[in-house]
C-alpha cells in the first residue's frame, strides 16, 4: 500500500471512473495506471503527476492530493520524522494500513462501507447478510 496508491482510488471512487477511462482521459498506459494503484511502482515522475491529474480533472485541488501523496510517500528513513506535511482546505489521504494488507481497491470498499454503513440501510443490510452468509459457512467463530 502507498498514499499514492490510496489516493488515486479515492479520486477514482470520488469520480465514479475505473483505471480504464482514466488511463483513456489521461492518455496514461492502462497498465502503468495499476501499478501505481496496486503499489507496484510508488514513485511518480512529475510530468506524469500532472498528466495523471489532468486526467481526472483540471482542479489543482486534485493535483495537490496527488501531490501531497507523492511526497508522503517519500518521506521514509530516521529522519522523515522532523519533516511535516499538511494539505490545507482539501480532504487528506488517510495513511496506508500496515495491519491487515488489503489491496487498496478492497481498503477503499471498506472505507465506503465504514463512512455509509450508519446511514444507508442499504449498505447496513448487504453488511448483515454477508455476515450471515459467512456464519453458515464457518468462516468466523459464531457467537457463543
Amino acid at each position: 500500500m502507498s498514499y499514492l496508491s490510496n489516493a488515486i482510488d479515492q479520486l477514482l471512487l470520488e469520480n465514479k471512473m475505473s483505471g480504464a477511462s482514466l488511463a483513456r482521459s489521461s492518455k496514461i498506459n492502462e497498465a502503468q495506471i495499476s501499478r501505481w494503484r496496486n503499489a507496484n511502482q510508488e514513485w511518480i515522475s512529475p510530468e506524469d503527476l500532472i498528466t495523471l491529474s489532468a486526467g481526472f480533472n483540471h482542479r489543482p485541488e486534485t493535483h495537490a492530493r496527488l501531490l501531497y501523496a507523492r511526497l508522503q510517500d517519500e518521506l521514509i528513513g530516521p529522519g522523515s520524522r522532523f519533516i511535516g506535511l499538511s494539505l490545507e482546505k482539501i480532504q487528506t489521504i488517510p495513511p496506508p494500513t500496515t495491519f491487515p494488507i488489503l489491496p487498496p481497491k478492497a481498503y477503499n470498499n471498506l472505507l465506503v462501507i465504514a463512512n455509509n454503513i450508519t446511514t444507508n440501510q442499504t449498505v447496513r443490510e448487504m453488511v448483515e447478510s454477508i455476515a450471515k452468509l459467512c456464519q453458515k459457512q464457518s468462516l468466523t467463530p459464531l457467537p457463543k
